[in-house]
């Protein structure tokens, strides 16, 4: 395309409409170059995440959630639970078993935890909603329904969508506690 072809086919267009042009041009100027956009590089893990690695995420953190940081609070060991968290903040392992033995105690058996919904967000992070049950001071069941995030984490604490270990965040585990 020449200068002149160029100019007339701008003509028409407002500020936004060239700025867009323009950008549209850089977009394919790097596809071509670079072998791929910025557009496809964002989507590109939602894309190469398939149904069956999808499926496996979500049954490796409901198996986590229901068997790691569900059966650690109903049995009261807060000391695995603490490994089982990633805090964004320092709260030590002390000053964690402390805070969580004040919590009341979980339901038992079937009234612990109901209808488990797990949802592959990206290959690193899976959401996980849940019914969870706790006696109030009367003894009566009260449940909650609870969304908590699951984030796959390296050997370094770094966020992996390959072969981590699936840590609950610090301050979805406050979402779990009942209020007093």
């Amino acid at each position: 395309m020449n200068t002149g072809e160029w100019k007339e086919r701008v003509r028409g267009y407002t500020r936004a409409g060239v700025r867009k042009a323009i950008m549209m041009g850089l977009i394919a100027v790097m596809a071509t170059v670079f072998g791929v956009s910025p557009l496809v590089a964002q989507t590109k893990n939602a894309e190469t995440f398939g149904v069956m690695e999808r499926r496996r995420a979500e049954s490796t953190v409901e198996d986590v959630f229901k068997y790691q940081v569900i059966d650690n609070l109903k049995y009261r060991k807060f000391g695995a639970l603490y490994d089982n968290v990633a805090f964004t903040y320092v709260w030590t392992r002390a000053d964690f078993i402390k805070d969580m033995e004040r919590m009341p105690p979980l339901s038992t058996s079937w009234e612990t935890v109901r209808d488990i919904e797990a949802k592959a967000i990206y290959p690193w992070r899976v959401d996980v909603t849940a019914k969870i049950g706790y006696k109030d001071d009367s003894g009566m069941t009260r449940f909650k329904t609870v969304t908590v995030q699951f984030r796959q984490y390296d050997d370094n604490n770094a966020l992996t969508p390959h072969g981590g270990v699936w840590k609950m965040m610090a301050g979805d585990l406050i979402l779990l506690l009942p209020r007093r």
